[in-house]
């Protein structure tokens, strides 16, 4: 028995709670849906989450990261679904695939990117201002793979703002 295996469901009245104030899908085990945001790609890691937010601005990921804390719950967050993500029985999962968002300042040669982005699409974004980003040969992974570095690096240095936490800059 772990720690996880401890925590009490998360009831129907406090899963609707968190989606009155997400913009995105909160789902229960059972709940239509919930299975496919919790898929990832290695099977051999299987999700059993209380809770999948279907996160679709920097606002659903604060208020699920609050919800979980209230709770005493540990937080996952997944992008695409290629990354590691540990197997916290009973924790909120947090799924990013819907954070779409790009900007590009081509004076800077700068990008801003959500975190639910994947590189082709800020290759494609970049191409229609003439700029080209450096990939290797997946173009098809989430851009943010290393944002646990980010937030780890904020992290230490005492920042709280969780809103930078849901995008990186990229720089050409």
């Amino acid at each position: 028995m772990t720690f996880d295996d401890l925590l009490p469901r998360v009831s129907p009245a406090e899963a609707a709670e968190l989606a009155s104030l997400a913009g995105g899908p909160v789902l229960l085990p059972g709940d239509e849906g919930y299975d496919a945001e919790c898929r990832i790609y290695n099977l051999n890691v299987p999700l059993e989450r209380a809770l999948a937010v279907g996160a679709a601005n920097a606002a659903d990921v604060q208020a699920a990261i609050r919800f979980a804390a209230r709770q005493g719950r540990p937080v996952s967050v997944k992008t695409t679904g290629h990354q590691q993500v540990h197997p916290a029985r009973g924790g909120v999962l947090i799924s990013t695939r819907r954070m779409k968002g790009i900007t590009v300042d081509v004076g800077r040669r700068r990008a801003r990117v959500e975190a639910g982005v994947i590189w082709q699409e800020v290759i494609d974004k970049a191409a229609e201002v003439g700029l080209a980003p450096m990939s290797g040969s997946a173009r098809w992974w989430a851009s943010l793979a290393t944002s646990s570095e980010v937030d780890s690096a904020r992290s230490s240095a005492g920042t709280r703002d969780t809103r930078r936490t849901t995008s990186a800059h990229w720089r050409w």
